[in-house]
């Protein structure tokens, strides 16, 4: 609890995810989960959920979203943030050569408690992304920037 001039306010509880992919994906016949290996940090527990490599709102309000890729050798990148099973940002990165940087995307959206989001790589053998053990570039990141105060 904080005072202002003669107004006294509360801190909102914070929600925040990172997590980050520590391997390689390659496309199948069919679209698949990021699966998001590594949960650096997450508050409050559960936000994310390690089953379904998803994020998973405990709180109403609106929310940073950002994530990043890197393609695999010899394979483009195609993959969505997705909001239940609706896409809602994207990255689309050109076949790697060998010189491939890290390809990101961010947005923000207003979300009701229990929504969904997580990050679908595309169908296809074309595509792939790699991230290093140590050195990852494949991330995850989600921040509530301003709650719901009706919720």
């Amino acid at each position: 609890m904080g005072n202002v001039g003669s107004c006294e306010y509360k801190q909102p509880e914070p929600v925040y995810v990172s997590a980050v992919f520590t391997g390689v994906l390659t496309g199948t016949d069919d679209p698949q989960h990021v699966p998001f290996d590594r949960v650096l940090t997450q508050y409050p527990s559960g936000a994310w959920n390690p089953d379904a490599f998803e994020f998973v709102c405990p709180k109403a309000g609106v929310y940073l979203f950002s994530f990043s890729v890197r393609p695999e050798f010899e394979h483009a990148a195609a993959l969505h943030l997705m909001r239940g099973n609706e896409p809602v940002v994207s990255i689309f990165a050109d076949k790697n050569d060998g010189n491939a940087g890290t390809s990101s995307q961010s947005t923000m959206m207003d979300l009701k408690v229990g929504e969904r989001i997580w990050i679908r790589l595309d169908d296809g053998h074309n595509v792939g992304i790699r991230s290093h053990p140590k050195s990852p570039s494949a991330t995850f990141n989600a921040l509530l920037v301003h709650p719901d105060k009706s919720a």
